[in-house]
């Protein structure tokens, strides 16, 4: 998990750089590659907790916006969503700044 937040963190540092204040930063979010229940392994519970992480780290550092891109499950894309409500409601519950789409 910290690996993880530490690639999100630096991605979105580095892209921040680049867009030198001139534009938005987005954070990415795919899929998991994996199916999800009934027809897999993962249920929808460790989805979300998995897309939490990251939309999570990212939030924390600071990202503009979120993209959800390539999804072909709906449910998994679902579980995406919620994850992101979830992280960008933990940010306002703890008081962290409001930024771009996280704007009160």
């Amino acid at each position: 998990a910290e690996k993880m937040r530490q690639i999100n963190q630096a991605g979105w540092r580095m892209a921040k750089e680049g867009a030198r204040d001139q534009a938005f930063v987005a954070g990415a979010i795919g899929p998991l590659g994996v199916r999800l229940e009934p027809l897999g392994p993962v249920s929808f519970a460790e989805a979300r907790d998995v897309f939490r992480e990251q939309i999570a780290a990212l939030v924390e550092a600071g990202v503009d916006l979120l993209i959800f891109e390539t999804f072909r499950d709906l449910d998994e894309l679902r579980e995406a969503v919620l994850a992101a409500r979830e992280a960008a409601g933990a940010r306002k519950r703890r008081g962290g700044p409001s930024r771009g789409a996280w704007r009160d």
